[in-house]
């Protein structure tokens, strides 16, 4: 689960400070991430985009 391992590094002194990656067998694209959430909890999404100004 990640968010437990990202508790363990936030609250371990001898990892603090420091750039981790959390890897699974596959890169999810964002909107695959919204698909599932919006599958899991039961609801549709409000989905809002904000484009940078560069």
């Amino acid at each position: 689960d990640i968010a437990r391992l990202t508790l363990i590094a936030l609250r371990n002194e001898k990892i603090a400070k420091t750039l981790m990656t959390f890897a699974g067998p596959r890169a999810w694209t964002t909107q695959e991430v919204i698909t599932l959430w919006v599958r899991l909890a039961g609801q549709d999404a409000n989905i809002q985009l904000f484009l940078s100004q560069s």
